[in-house]
């Protein structure tokens, strides 16, 4: 069974499970009609498959708007990156270089929080991605503390990489919104069942198309979210984001 995401550490975002008033409905404005029907269906067969969970049932609603949001926020980076033009990619490096420097200055934290808070919303999407796979661990900007050393070096680690990412010519099968959504849907399911996501492997004497739970509910988002992959792709893609390897 693959390691190394997602991470049980009490840092990451939602280990601790859904509060007892948390709201259970979240925003899809930004959608088409088709879109939201689209997205509504899936997310009732990924409620099915929770059902034969061991989940808390007061506790599955709240696990099902988490998945629903991970998939809007794939659909939003997909077009964010879509959208990019070429100058706004060598602005957007610069901010991140920028930022990359003043932790390597030792400045003050609350410059750079200030700074922070002053890169384009861009610029946080790939940092925060970069932490989750430099660290192993569910976490953004906000889990961080930065009076830690360790901390600081993190996250000039993951600037680093986001600038390399943001700089490097595309051609990969899968960017970064896809490898995202799986970090997500992955650490959601972790959260809700207390464990790790598990593959079923070619040895298995069972049918070859046998999906374990974990699969089951990874191939709905992923429809969900419009990535059409097969079975065996999306254990591939799995392996390849827990393994932190880069994927082609």
């Amino acid at each position: 069974m693959p390691s190394g995401l997602p991470p049980t550490s009490t840092r990451g975002h939602l280990t601790d499970g859904p509060k007892a008033n948390h709201a259970l409905t979240f925003n899809m404005d930004h959608s088409s009609g088709a879109t939201q029907n689209h997205l509504g269906r899936n997310l009732m067969e990924i409620k099915g498959f929770l059902d034969h969970l061991n989940i808390d049932p007061s506790q599955k609603d709240f696990w099902i708007v988490r998945i629903g949001e991970a998939i809007l926020n794939f659909k939003n980076n997909v077009e964010l990156e879509k959208n990019r033009k070429p100058s706004e990619t060598q602005y957007l490096a610069l901010q991140i270089q920028n930022f990359s420097r003043s932790i390597k200055r030792r400045s003050k934290i609350s410059t750079l929080d200030r700074r922070w808070h002053q890169l384009p919303s861009e610029a946080h999407i790939f940092i925060n991605f970069q932490l989750k796979s430099v660290s192993k661990q569910f976490i953004d900007f906000e889990d961080l503390d930065l009076t830690i050393d360790a901390d600081q070096q993190l996250l000039f680690a993951a600037t680093n990489r986001a600038k390399k990412w943001v700089q490097k010519k595309r051609g990969y099968s899968h960017d970064y919104p896809t490898l995202d959504l799986v970090r997500a849907i992955s650490h959601i399911y972790q959260s809700a069942t207390g464990k790790k996501p598990g593959l079923s492997s070619k040895e298995d004497t069972r049918d070859p198309d046998y999906m374990t739970p974990f699969e089951k509910v990874l191939m709905a988002a992923l429809a969900s979210a419009g990535i059409d992959i097969t079975l065996d792709g999306t254990r591939s893609l799995y392996r390849s984001v827990a393994q932190n390897k880069p994927i082609r």
